[in-house]
């Protein structure tokens, strides 16, 4: 997460008046999770920055403007970072277990085992 982020989560944006710490460390922890799901992404595309770019944009975007849409009679901040926090929670362990911690990288090529000769 870029250092910007958190301040940012103090203003009208973030829900400021009405933001807590426990607010502010289900925020840093989603996007931390999430982060595990980008990098698979950004592995598994051979380093394709614009896709990641792309998904990220699109959580963003879901939830932004789709999420309080679909769901009006949640609260805009709290209830949303909970189910953001289940889900990047969910993704990363998918991610994690499909990978099995590996998140898309292939394996390097083994080097030539040396031959000691006494």
């Amino acid at each position: 997460m870029r250092a910007p982020d958190v301040p940012l989560f103090f203003t009208e944006w973030g829900g400021w008046p009405d933001v807590n710490w426990l607010m502010a460390a289900e925020f840093v922890t989603a996007t931390a999770l999430l982060s595990i799901v980008l990098a698979w992404l950004f592995n598994r595309t051979s380093e394709s920055l614009p896709v990641v770019m792309l998904f990220h944009a699109n959580i963003n975007t879901l939830y932004s403007l789709l999420w309080p849409a679909v769901f009006p009679h949640l609260n805009a901040y709290s209830d949303s970072l909970h189910s953001m926090l289940i889900g990047a929670t969910v993704a990363a362990a998918v991610t994690l277990l499909a990978t099995r911690g590996r998140l898309g990288l292939t394996p390097a090529p083994h080097a030539p085992a040396a031959v000691v000769r006494v």
